[in-house]
C-alpha cells in the first residue's frame, strides 16, 4: 500500500496537492513520515478559517516547499482558489482493497490497513466480493490471527489475548462483536467474562491473576487472604489443563500473569515455578528478568509504530516501578542487561522520533500530540452533550501513573480507567508542552508566550469559545494540596461545561528529587498515602456528570550533568534538560560549547525563529557529573505520557 499511495505524490511534487481522503488513508504514520521526509507539509484542518490560517503560515508554497491539503469530503468543497490551483487526488479504501465490505474497511486503524496491505501482497485475497460477516471473519483471521477454532480453548485464548493487548491496536466494535459471538459457543469458555477480557487489558490481567492465586492457594494449602478468590478454579483450571500449564512462562513474560510468593516452594510443580517465588525479592527478580526479555523481543522488530512505542513505554515504566521497589542491589548481570536495554530503547526512539514527530502532528484523531487533546475531547463528547474535565497532573510520567492507578483503583473500585498514550511537545518543558495541551494549539501559534505559562487560562477559554461554549461555561483552576477545601469549589458550578484543572504536585516532587527516580516514586507513594484531594476532586467531577480525562504535560528522566552554560539574557528559557532560544546564533554558539546536544527547530510544530537545545540522551545542563531528575528533552520517558479517561460504574448522585 505504501508504494501505491506514494506513487500518487511523485518527486518533484506539485506545489499544492488537494487530497480527498474520507477513509484516513494518509493518516498512516509510515506514509506521513515518508511524505515529510520528502519535504512535503500537510494541512488537515477542516475548519475553513483554520485551513486558511495554516495555509498562509506555510507560505511560500513552491515545488521546493510543497503542501498537501487533506479533506475528508469532496475536493470541490475546498476554497475555490485552492481548488483551482491545486492538483487533485482522491483516495479510497474500496479501490485499494477490492472484494471486502467497504463500511467494515473504514473501521480499521491505519496500522490495520498497513497489515491488510501486507496480506494482499502475499496473495491471500478473496476472489469474489464478501458480505459484511464474511469480511469480518476474513479480517479477524488475516489481521488479528483470531481463529475461533484455536481461541475456543483456554490456553489458546489467553495467549492470543496477551499478544492482542500488547499490540495496542484494538478490534473495531463490529469485529469484536463477531469474535465474541463465535467464542460464546465454546464449551470450555463457559462462565468467562469474554467481552470484558477482549475490551480491557487490565480486566484480562486481573482474571488470569485471580485464577492463578486461587490455584496456588489450593495447591499448597495456604489460607492467606490473597488466595481466597471465589470460584475462579472452575473457570481457569491450572490443575488439570496441561495446555494451560504450558502457557505460564509466556503469560509471565507478556505481563499478563505476575509471579506470587509462596511459603513452601518444594510443593510447587516444575511447570508452575516461573510464576512463584519464596519472597517478594524473588518475585521482583523474576518480573524484571521476564520484562527485560519481553522488551528485547519487541525491540527486535524491524520497524516500530506509534502503538508499539506506547506499549513499550508502559512496560518500561512498570520495569522501573519494580526496580525502584527492589530493596537489595540488582544482580550485576541483570543490571547490565537493563542498562543495555535502556540504551537500545533510547537509540531506537531517537531514530523513530526524528522521522515521525512532525508526521504525527498532522495525523487526524485520535490524538498523538498533546495539542490535539482538546480537539479530541470536543469531537468525542460534543459540546453541550457531555461536561468535559481535563485534569493535568504536571510532570506525571508513566511510572508515576502506574502507582497512582493502583492506589486509586484500590480505593475507588467503581472507577474504570481507559488508558492510551500521547506525545508531549518538544522541548518537553511546561511553558511549551502544557500550554499546547491546554490551548489545543500547536506551539507555533503562540510564539509570544512560548517561554511562559501565564496564558494558559486564556488559551483554554479561547479553544472552547471557538467550539461554541459561552465564556461563563468555561473555567481553569489549580488544584492545591494545601487548600482547606476538599476540592475546587468551581467543580460544583452548574454553569461550567468545560473545566481544566492543573495539579503541580508531581512536578514539584521531580524538581525536589535528589536520589534519582526512586526518590520521585517514593514521593508519589507518600503523596498518595497522605493526600487524597485529587481523588476527591475526581469523585466530585464524576458526581457532577463530567467525563474526566487525566494526562500530563511531560514525564521526567534521571540525568547526569554535562556542565551549565552561562549566557545571561541570550537564552529565553533555561532548564536542566532544555534551553529555548529565539536567536539562532546564540543557540549555535552554545551548541559549539556542548557538542553532545540536539538543536531542534523547524519541525512544523515550534514557531519559526525558535530553537530548542537539548542534551543528547540522558545528560543535563548542570554541574559535570551531578545527578538530577528533570524534563525537557526527547527520551521516551519525557515524551510519551498517559492519556486516561475515568468513568464510574456508580450513577452520579448530583443533578
Amino acid at each position: 500500500m505504501l508504494q501505491t499511495i506514494l506513487e500518487r505524490f511523485p518527486t518533484p511534487a506539485h506545489p499544492l496537492t488537494l487530497v480527498s481522503d474520507p477513509d484516513g488513508i494518509l493518516a498512516d504514520e509510515v506514509i506521513l513520515a515518508e511524505l515529510s521526509a520528502r519535504g512535503i507539509r500537510i494541512i488537515t484542518e477542516t475548519d475553513p478559517v483554520a485551513l486558511r490560517h495554516r495555509y498562509h503560515q506555510l507560505d511560500p508554497i513552491t515545488t521546493a516547499d510543497p503542501v498537501i491539503v487533506v479533506t475528508p469530503g469532496p475536493l470541490e468543497r475546498l476554497p475555490y482558489d485552492l481548488w483551482q490551483q491545486g492538483q487533485h487526488v482522491t483516495l479510497a479504501l474500496h479501490t485499494l482493497f477490492p472484494n471486502l465490505d467497504y463500511p467494515m474497511l473504514r473501521l480499521l486503524s491505519p496500522a490495520g490497513c498497513t497489515r491488510l496491505a501486507q496480506v494482499q501482497a502475499r496473495g491471500s485475497w478473496p476472489e469474489r466480493p464478501l458480505s459484511p460477516n464474511q469480511t469480518a471473519d476474513f479480517l479477524l483471521t488475516a489481521l488479528f490471527d483470531a481463529r475461533a477454532e484455536l481461541l475456543g480453548r483456554p490456553a489458546g485464548l489467553l495467549l492470543w489475548l496477551a499478544r492482542y493487548h500488547a499490540a495496542g491496536d484494538p478490534l473495531p466494535a463490529p469485529l469484536a462483536e463477531r469474535l465474541l459471538m463465535q467464542l460464546q459457543g465454546a464449551p470450555e469458555l463457559a462462565g468467562w467474562p469474554l467481552a470484558e477480557l477482549v475490551a480491557n487489558p487490565d480486566a484480562c490481567r486481573r482474571f488470569v491473576q485471580e485464577g492463578w492465586l486461587s490455584f496456588v492457594g489450593g495447591l499448597i494449602g495456604e489460607t492467606r487472604g490473597d488466595y481466597q478468590i471465589g470460584a475462579a478454579p472452575s473457570v481457569l483450571d491450572f490443575r488439570q489443563d496441561s495446555a494451560l500449564q504450558d502457557t505460564v512462562p509466556a503469560l509471565v513474560r507478556a505481563g499478563t500473569l505476575a509471579p506470587v510468593t509462596v511459603d513452601r516452594p518444594t510443593e510447587v510443580p516444575t511447570w508452575a515455578r516461573p510464576a512463584v517465588a519464596v519472597d517478594e525479592e524473588g518475585v521482583r527478580l523474576r518480573q524484571l528478568t521476564e520484562t527485560v526479555e519481553a522488551l528485547s523481543e519487541q525491540l527486535a522488530a524491524e520497524a516500530l509504530r506509534w502503538e508499539a512505542w506506547g506499549a513499550l513505554a508502559r512496560r518500561w515504566a512498570q520495569l522501573n516501578v519494580w526496580r525502584g521497589q527492589f530493596d537489595a542491589r540488582l544482580p550485576g548481570d541483570l543490571f547490565q542487561r537493563i542498562a543495555s536495554l535502556q540504551e537500545t530503547l533510547d537509540d531506537r526512539f531517537a531514530t523513530w522520533l526524528k522521522a515521525h514527530y512532525t508526521a504525527l502532528a498532522t495525523r487526524p484523531l485520535p490524538p498523538h500530540h498533546l495539542w490535539q487533546v482538546p480537539t479530541w475531547l470536543e469531537h468525542r463528547y460534543g459540546v453541550g452533550q457531555q461536561r468535559i474535565a481535563l485534569l493535568v497532573l504536571d510532570g506525571m510520567a508513566w511510572a508515576d501513573w502506574l502507582l497512582i492507578r493502583a492506589a486509586w483503583q484500590a480505593r475507588h473500585p467503581a472507577w474504570d480507567f481507559a488508558e492510551s498514550s500521547v506525545l508531549a511537545q518538544i522541548p518537553s518543558i511546561t511553558s511549551v508542552s502544557r500550554q499546547a495541551l491546554i490551548s489545543g494549539q500547536r506551539p507555533m501559534t503562540f510564539p509570544e508566550t512560548l517561554a511562559a505559562d501565564s496564558a494558559e487560562p486564556q488559551g483554554w477559554s479561547a479553544f472552547w469559545r471557538r467550539a461554541g461554549l459561552p465564556a461563563d461555561a468555561i473555567t481553569y483552576a489549580q488544584v492545591s494540596e494545601r487548600s482547606p477545601e476538599p476540592y475546587p469549589a468551581v467543580v460544583d458550578s452548574r454553569r461550567v461545561q468545560a473545566i481544566c484543572l492543573v495539579n503541580p504536585a508531581i512536578d514539584d516532587m521531580v524538581h525536589g528529587a535528589t536520589q534519582g527516580l526512586g526518590d520521585v516514586l517514593g514521593s508519589v507513594q507518600l503523596w498518595l498515602r497522605d493526600s487524597q484531594r485529587t481523588e476527591r476532586t475526581i469523585e466530585a467531577l464524576l458526581q457532577n456528570r463530567y467525563t474526566v480525562t487525566v494526562t500530563s504535560d511531560h514525564g521526567h528522566v534521571a540525568a547526569i550533568g554535562m556542565g551549565q552554560p552561562s549566557e545571561g539574557v541570550t537564552v529565553a528559557s533555561r532548564g536542566k534538560r532544555a534551553r529555548l532560544y529565539n536567536n539562532e546564533d546564540f543557540a549555535r554558539a552554545v551548541q559549539a560549547q556542548y557538542p553532545d546536544t540536539i538543536l531542534w527547530h523547524d519541525d512544523d510544530v515550534l514557531p519559526a525563529g525558535w530553537w530548542a537545545l537539548m542534551p543528547s540522551k540522558r545528560r543535563a545542563f548542570v554541574a559535570e557529573g551531578a545527578h538530577v531528575v528533570s524534563h525537557g528533552g526527547t527520551t521516551f520517558e519525557e515524551l510519551i505520557v498517559p492519556l486516561v479517561t475515568i468513568t464510574s460504574a456508580t450513577p452520579p448522585a448530583r443533578g
